[in-house]
């Protein structure tokens, strides 16, 4: 199962413009995680050739 993980220092909300945000409930420090979004680990070619995935957030090259 692929699940996405979010920090209990933060929330999803209403944000009253264009839908959903996410907010912070808590003191974030720089460069602590707050979301992880679940997913599958793909390469370059493979978000390119398959029909399945049809939006992506690039970690990386």
């Amino acid at each position: 199962m692929i699940k996405s993980i979010l920090s209990r220092k933060v929330e999803i909300r209403n944000n009253g413009l264009n839908g959903k945000g996410i907010f912070a409930k808590e003191f974030i420090k720089k460069g602590e995680m707050v979301f992880i979004k679940g997913g599958h680990l793909l390469t370059r070619n493979e978000i390119f050739s398959t029909g399945v995935i049809n939006s992506y957030f690039p970690i990386s090259d």
